[in-house]
């Protein structure tokens, strides 16, 4: 939680500007600390898939430990990327999840905030689609 914190603090504090490229390419990077993540809490370090406990020894699927927790802890900055790999600010209210939130969602706020960043979304057609966030 605190390293996503970090990351998305930073985009917002920043005002970093993202062109399309820009926001693949932090996408990848966040995929690839969130799979790190959980491979260090899964127990796997190369093996192919295969997972074993200190000795060696081959570990039952039902002692597996979940990464749920550490995938959650990413929905926030999962959002952020998604908003900034957007075509137009206004495909995101097709892409919004459903309203079904867990406590974990950006806030209109950091939405409006986090479409700013892209050098080319206009403040206005930003500002259409947040409205529109703000009425629900």
């Amino acid at each position: 939680s605190q390293l996503v914190d970090i990351v998305l603090g930073t985009l917002l504090r920043e005002r970093k500007r993202f062109t399309d490229w820009g926001a693949l390419l932090l996408s990848k990077e966040v995929r690839c600390v969130q799979d790190m993540m959980c491979a260090i809490v899964s127990g796997e370090s190369g093996r192919g898939g295969r997972r074993a406990d200190d000795d060696g020894d081959n570990v039952a699927e039902d002692d597996l430990i979940s990464t749920v927790p550490i995938l959650e802890q990413f929905e926030r900055l999962n959002q952020a990327t998604t908003i900034l790999q957007l075509e137009r600010p206004a495909d995101w209210s097709t892409m919004a999840y459903g309203g079904v939130t867990k406590g974990n969602d950006l806030t209109p706020a950091e939405i409006q905030s986090i479409m700013l960043l892209r050098v080319d979304f206009s403040k206005e057609a930003v500002a259409s689609v947040c409205a529109g966030l703000r009425k629900e």
